[in-house]
């Protein structure tokens, strides 16, 4: 109970009542204070007020480090924290080689190569959400939809936390309102083993300032929401929910393609797709069971794997 009370902490905001925190948990009042006074007594970064309750204590990503491993029912993650590297995928990369396992954490202040998909760079400025994450999900035929279930998640964690309406767009990106402010990078790496292991990369505009180049296009949740975010209760409810949507992957994958096209902005448009061979037009109609998405062009229906997709309308 002490780990469910302290995950529910760590993904919010300010304090929480005692009877708030009960029903929302489904426990009876005493248990839940029970625990909490437990996290207070053996040092837990939980701070109780007489008259507004009980917050976790510090809003830096950093902060998580001590209780990280609370957050996952499936994964049991640390957090590892550096100030700036080239790439939270490169960090997380090395870390692997080194033996770290699934669950690792990368989180950086700051990157100065960023990248997103295809070797584009991704601005890293301080103040926004840069994470890597080491993963192991055994089969290749699950690497689509991995990426897919991690957006799930971006967008889930955004709507929870701040009522927005984020949407997923094919194969990668979270938006709201038409404007990009999050996005996935999932690259394999090799490990001991047979496993395949994957370096799942997750980018989210916070409170860094985007290029004048990316006005329109990306967004940062600072502007969508008027004030400036605490990054550690974000951070904290991306985790449960990677944690939640991976298990969903692991047990029923193509449960989580169908909670993609809920949340999807790309089905039922009229779409370009950019690839290599060419670029073609259609109206997206739905994914296939790897997370290809299958566009009707002229009355055929093809699947991309691979490509860009612009939204026509």
């Amino acid at each position: 109970m002490k780990g469910v009370v302290l995950r529910e902490l760590a993904c919010r905001e300010g304090f929480a009542a005692v009877e708030e925190l009960a029903e929302l948990l489904g426990q009876p009042e005493e248990v839940v204070a029970r625990a909490l006074r437990e996290l207070v007594e053996g040092g837990y970064p939980v701070e109780r007020h007489l008259q507004l309750g009980y917050r976790f204590r510090g809003d830096d990503v950093a902060d998580l480090a001590c209780c990280a491993h609370v957050l996952g029912e499936r994964l049991r993650f640390t957090l590892h924290h550096v100030d700036r590297c080239s790439s939270t995928q490169d960090v997380a990369r090395e870390l692997a080689g080194e033996g770290a396992g699934e669950g690792l954490v990368v989180v950086a202040e700051e990157q100065e190569r960023g990248r997103g998909r295809r070797g584009r760079g991704w601005a890293s400025d301080r103040g926004g959400l840069w994470l890597s994450i080491l993963l192991t999900p055994g089969e290749p035929a699950l690497l689509g939809p991995l990426s897919l279930a991690l957006g799930v998640a971006v967008a889930r964690a955004v709507r929870a936390l701040y009522g927005l309406e984020a949407h997923v767009k094919w194969p990668n990106d979270v938006e709201v309102g038409g404007r990009k402010v999050a996005g996935v990078l999932i690259e394999a790496v090799s490990s001991p083993g047979s496993l395949l292991t994957v370096v799942a990369g997750i980018g989210v505009n916070v409170n860094n300032p985007l290029p004048e180049a990316l006005r329109g296009k990306a967004a940062s949740l600072r502007e969508l929401l008027g004030r400036s975010l605490p990054r550690r209760p974000l951070l904290a409810k991306l985790l449960v929910e990677v944690d939640r949507v991976y298990a969903k992957l692991e047990a029923d994958p193509q449960g989580v393609l169908e909670e993609w096209l809920l949340h999807s902005s790309t089905v039922g448009r009229v779409v370009r797709v950019v690839t290599e061979d060419g670029e073609y037009c259609g109206v997206a109609v739905g994914l296939a069971e790897d997370g290809g998405l299958v566009v009707d062009v002229s009355g055929e229906k093809r699947v991309f794997r691979v490509g860009e997709v612009v939204h026509l309308r």
